[in-house]
């Protein structure tokens, strides 16, 4: 199973010091991402974890990116894939039902 408990011992291109523990949030998405990874491979699949380098704006525009990010998850990701997923409900994995937004 895909880990990314703790990054690489290296030093970072930008900085040359070593790279420090996740911070707590990153620390939550890595249980997400994990959760995630556990289920997925539950059921056959293989899950990939990419780290990509973000840009460091000021808050409000952090914020915005995120809420972005929240809004495509929720109102484009999420329904596609229960529509998806629906066909397949029926006698498949009853110990994981599938969730409707309400």
């Amino acid at each position: 199973m895909p880990s990314i408990r703790h990054l690489p011992k290296k030093a970072t291109k930008r900085t040359g010091r070593r790279r420090q523990p996740l911070p707590r949030r990153a620390r939550a998405e890595q249980i997400h991402f994990s959760n995630h990874a556990r289920v997925i491979g539950l059921l056959g699949g293989h899950a990939e974890c990419h780290i990509h380098e973000i840009e460091i704006k000021g808050t409000l525009d952090n914020l915005k990116v995120a809420l972005a990010g929240e809004n495509y998850e929720v109102n484009e990701m999420y329904p596609e894939f229960l529509a998806e997923a629906e066909p397949n409900r029926q006698g498949r994995h009853p110990h994981l039902p599938l969730c409707s937004g309400g």
